[in-house]
């Protein structure tokens, strides 16, 4: 077995640091880095569906804190919830 292990060329160049989407799968998606690496391939992104979504549960936070009793968080659901197995059970049973 004298075979050696090949390389494959990276097909992509940004990957979502959230959601581990790669550049390739959406060629329209807009990127936006994070945080900046020694070079420009060292850096980490974050797709604009995530950053929305930080956003959003960042104003979430900001009206919680505001007015706590508010209506607006009976229904609340955080989108991430649905993606990982179990935490839709805790999350609803932290509500009764």
């Amino acid at each position: 077995m004298s075979e050696k292990a090949q390389l494959i060329d990276k097909r992509h160049t940004k990957q979502c640091s959230i959601c581990m989407l790669i550049d390739s799968q959406d060629k329209k998606m807009e990127w936006h880095v994070w945080k900046d690496g020694y070079y420009e391939e060292k850096d980490s992104y974050i797709c604009n569906n995530c950053l929305e979504d930080i956003k959003e549960i960042r104003k979430k936070c900001h009206q919680k804190v505001d007015n706590p009793a508010h209506e607006l968080f009976k229904d609340y659901m955080p989108w991430f919830v649905k993606d990982i197995p179990g935490l839709m059970a805790d999350f609803l049973k932290g509500r009764a």
